[in-house]
């Protein structure tokens, strides 16, 4: 009896091993097919909302029982909503339908930087945060923009009436100009996000978190109480956290630079600009259209809404096939395009991004040196009021007394040492 329970038990145990496997794999599905939902699901309702009747547009498009179930569609989903219940339990439900509800705050504040920190570590970060930081400080600048460019598509492709196409034209030409003046003036204006970091460096030197009791720098060790012993070492926990702090920065800011991922940035900006581009001029091209049909020559493209798009793509870089500019109007736009292609390809590639590289470099350059100078000015006040040989040694004191920042900066101070980022990979 004894030999056969020794037997059953390996594979008793396999058999566990198997069912948490399972129960790993189908758990694993179920997120990745709830991801494929909420992205369906809040695609569908942005579209709906803001762009056109989705709905309504695919059932045209299948057999009329569709539109019925259309109509009953609230119904519809109350009675999927009660048949799952029966065979699921109410709190997976309620967890699953809070979790699409709050899908784009989830994605924005937890997936998305999870993402980030896995697949690039701090050279991704950096990159992150200076687009969030340039999108942020021209924030109402850029929404206003926005705002006006989907009005002025909207009124383009919905009305017919002469004035309304005219006036939306101008105002989406106007809104391309000035995004190439932005983009032209930033390449010479010195960047917003370094020069936050540089005015975060006197900021923190001069905040509560730095300042220190005078009297703790003044008594021996040997003499002071117990009470005073944790003032001191809260004090010079704060100036040693500061000083790795500034030598990490400078460190990933230095690998940033090297990376050469500012040079995706700017070819993104590029290519952004030729999208707007594109999209400008063949609304300008469409409304001209509308309002006189004969501005163009259709060869043996037929005059729709996409062949416009085509026709601008290809004025771009060169003569469109399948249709011609007849009338003054439009070829003044064809004109214009080629001018903001020829900007696009010569002046702002050759010239705008060379300079923004090579201020990018200098700014980048005189972070790094701020941030060294503070972490130097922070191991001369470990020396000067604290009475320790050098930071590593102030490190030794704290680790001995147990400080309870102790380990943020023992694995700051690995990761500065080594050439890899502090962080576990799952």
């Amino acid at each position: 009896m004894i030999a056969v329970t020794n037997n059953e038990g390996p594979i008793v145990q396999a058999e566990k091993v198997a069912t948490e496997e399972n129960k790993r794999v189908w758990s694993k599905g179920f997120h990745v097919a709830l991801d494929v939902f909420s992205i369906i699901f809040w695609s569908y309702a942005i579209i709906k909302v803001f762009i056109f009747d989705i709905d309504t547009a695919i059932v045209s498009y299948l057999p009329p029982v569709f539109s019925l179930a259309l109509k009953y569609k609230i119904l519809i989903i109350l009675l999927s909503l009660s048949a799952t219940m029966l065979i699921t339990k109410s709190l997976s439900l309620l967890a699953a339908v809070a979790y699409v509800s709050l899908f784009p705050l989830i994605l924005i504040f937890w997936k998305g930087p999870k993402t980030i920190w896995r697949k690039g570590g701090w050279l991704l970060v950096f990159a992150s945060l200076n687009a969030i930081f340039s999108t942020f400080s021209s924030f109402k600048s850029k929404f206003i923009s926005v705002t006006v460019a989907v009005l002025s598509i909207v009124a383009i492709i919905v009305s017919s009436n002469v004035l309304v196409l005219r006036v939306f034209s101008i105002l989406l030409f106007i809104i391309l100009v000035h995004s190439y003046t932005i983009a032209c003036v930033k390449a010479f204006k010195p960047s917003a996000i370094f020069k936050a970091y540089k005015s975060a460096f006197p900021a923190v030197r001069n905040s509560e978190f730095l300042k220190m009791d005078e009297k703790i720098t003044l008594i021996p060790v040997p003499q002071m109480s117990e009470g005073e012993i944790k003032l001191r070492n809260s004090a010079m926990q704060n100036v040693v956290i500061y000083n790795r702090i500034c030598l990490f920065l400078a460190k990933r800011l230095r690998d940033y630079q090297r990376s050469g991922l500012n040079k995706l940035a700017n070819i993104g900006g590029v290519v952004r600009l030729l999208m707007l581009t594109i999209i400008v001029f063949s609304i300008i091209n469409f409304a001209a259209y509308k309002v006189d049909a004969y501005s163009f020559q259709f060869s043996y493209s037929r005059p729709t809404f996409f062949s416009f798009i085509y026709y601008a793509t290809g004025s771009m870089f060169y003569a469109s096939n399948g249709m011609a500019p007849t009338a003054v109007v439009s070829q003044a736009i064809q004109i214009a395009q080629f001018g903001f292609s020829v900007g696009l390809l010569v002046i702002f590639i050759t010239i705008v991004l060379a300079t923004r590289d090579e201020k990018y470099g200098a700014e980048v350059a005189e972070v790094i040196r701020s941030a060294e100078q503070e972490s130097e000015a922070m191991d001369r006040l470990v020396r000067s009021s604290f009475n320790m040989n050098s930071i590593d040694a102030a490190i030794e004191a704290l680790q001995s007394a147990k400080s309870e920042l102790i380990g943020m900066i023992i694995a700051i101070t690995k990761s500065i040492d080594s050439n890899e980022d502090f962080k576990s990979r799952d």
